[in-house]
């Protein structure tokens, strides 16, 4: 579902299409350095640089991996000057086995605030987002909202 069919993931026409490549999002990461909501805004389905990167994209399944597995991933990348470069990792980040940090949650919420249909300023979020970090404390949970 992520890599097939593989020319549409390629080259994904909808934002929806985008979400669900893992040769896009490959290419989003490598070009852009990271991967967050505005990697799937309907302008980076034009970005020529990560199609043309996401078309040298090959997906190949992991012997042995199974659902266990499903949210590991490693990466091989071969360079124009011979090296391959190596990399995996057993969970995705933000998994139970990979939590993030409070600072990283923290970024993420507030970006993804920022990217709400109605955006949240980046002081708002940063309050509500260290109230629920916090909401373990609180005796009222009704009262992070007000």
């Amino acid at each position: 579902m992520l890599v097939e069919p593989v020319a549409r993931k390629r080259a994904p026409q909808t934002v929806i299409d985008a979400k669900f490549s893992i040769p896009f999002t490959v290419a989003v990461a490598l070009v852009h350095g990271e991967v967050n909501l505005a990697s799937y805004a309907p302008a980076m389905l034009e970005d020529a640089d990560v199609i043309g990167l996401a078309q040298r994209v090959h997906a190949r399944t992991r012997t042995g991996w199974g659902v266990q597995n499903a949210a590991s991933g490693a990466l091989a990348l071969d360079l124009v000057d011979g090296r391959s470069l190596h990399g995996e990792v057993a969970q995705a980040a933000g998994h139970p086995d990979s939590p993030l940090a409070d600072e990283q949650l923290l970024a993420k919420f507030v970006h993804c605030c920022a990217c709400a249909a109605n955006p949240v300023d980046a002081a708002a979020a940063t309050r509500l987002a260290q109230r629920l970090l916090d909401i373990g404390n609180c005796a009222d949970s009704g009262k992070l909202f007000s």
